[in-house]
Formats: C-alpha cells, structure tokens, sequence
C-alpha cells in the first residue's frame, strides 16, 4: 500500500472517530451525565485531533499540493473545534451549550461534503 492511500485511511478512520466522539459526547451533554467529565472522554477527542491534523498535513506533503478545498476544510475544522469548546466547555446556558453542539454536528457534515466533493463549497456549490 503506498504511503498517501494508507494515509487516507488513517485520515478517514480519525474523521469518523471525532465525529462519532462529538456525537456521543453531545449525547452525553443532552442528558447531563457526569460521564462527559470523565478523563478519558476529555482527552480522546484531542488525541485524535492529532490523528487526523497529521494524516490531513502527511496527505498534502505527499502529493505536495494544497488544493482550495483542502484549505477550506481547514477553516471549518478550526470552527468545529471553537464548536465543541464552546459546547463542552465555555457556554454556560443549556440552549447556548445546545446551540453549539448543533452548529458543531453541521460544520462536521459541511466538512464531510467538501471532502467527498472536492468542491470548496461542497454540496452547496
């Protein structure tokens, strides 16, 4: 298998990962369980932050090109993850903690469009 499609893989498995990890986590936030508190649920998410960072930046040095679409990905990850610290962390009001969580799941389909479309507005362009 040569490097770039094993990085896809790895690159795949970590966007599923984070998305199912938002997902149950939100879960967690809907029916206030102190679960959402427990360490490990804290840091898995970064972990495979990590994961899908450095299989996303080993994809782009392999084929040594950043298309637009990539670039735009990379915008909406970074507001994915002011989604989730804003969820999980800093809103204070439940609809507040609500109303990022869902903006959070949306940037997260957004994202999944664009990868799928190679298109920088994904399903919307």
């Amino acid at each position: 298998m040569n490097t770039f499609l094993a990085l896809k893989h790895l690159h795949m498995l970590s966007v599923a990962l984070l998305g199912l990890l938002f997902l149950f986590r939100g879960v967690l936030l809907v029916n206030g369980s102190a679960l959402l508190q427990a360490r490990p649920l804290r840091i898995l998410p970064h972990a495979v932050s990590a994961f899908l960072l450095a299989s996303g930046f080993g994809m782009v040095m392999v084929s040594a090109a950043l298309p637009v679409w990539v670039i735009s990905k990379l915008i909406l990850l970074v507001f994915f993850i002011l989604c989730g610290v804003m969820a999980f962390q800093r809103a204070d009001k439940r609809s507040s903690q609500l109303g990022w969580l869902v903006l959070g799941l949306l940037t997260y389909a957004f994202i999944a469009s664009i990868a799928v479309t190679h298109q920088p507005l994904g399903l919307l362009g």
